[in-house]
């Protein structure tokens, strides 16, 4: 393990688990949100 190794799996690591904390904190918000646009073209619809 050279200085360069560490380097990356000490930027690497952090970066993949910040990606899978980010990717489930995101899921059920996109969800939501896709769930509201849903809803407002429902409603976009009826009116026209």
């Amino acid at each position: 393990m050279n200085n360069f190794t560490i380097n990356m799996i000490g930027i690497v690591v952090p970066f993949c688990i910040i990606t899978v904390v980010v990717g489930f904190a995101l899921g059920p918000i996109l969800r939501r949100l896709n769930k509201l646009r849903d809803r407002l073209d429902a409603q976009a619809s009826h009116h026209s």
